[in-house]
């Protein structure tokens, strides 16, 4: 999981403007159309890791829902300097591929 939360940090200054190929939504980003929280509708953090366990979502699935959320909110909040979302995905897969294989990931 540290590596996961390594490829997401945003890093300043360095990258120039948001560099990415998160998948973009086909209409622009407003209140009524934003995608909600993918931790919120699996009862948050712990929710997570129970959904994760027990096969009921997967870290591929929710990393590409935040990749869609980044996408909607950048171009409003303009706070991404860098998004490495192939790098989000491969991790993710990796985290899936070990949780398959009864990898205990804590």
């Amino acid at each position: 999981m540290r590596r996961l939360g390594r490829v997401l940090r945003a890093t300043a200054g360095r990258h120039g403007p948001l560099t990415a190929a998160a998948p973009r939504l086909a209409h622009s980003a407003s209140a009524d159309s934003l995608p909600e929280d993918p931790l919120s509708r699996l009862g948050g953090l712990r929710g997570f890791a129970a959904a994760l366990r027990e096969g009921r979502t997967s870290a591929a699935e929710v990393t590409a829902d935040y990749l869609r959320r980044i996408a909607a909110l950048q171009p409003k909040l303009q706070c991404f300097e860098l998004v490495l979302a192939d790098e989000a995905a491969a991790a993710a897969q990796a985290i899936d591929e070990m949780l398959a294989a009864g990898t205990d990931l804590g």
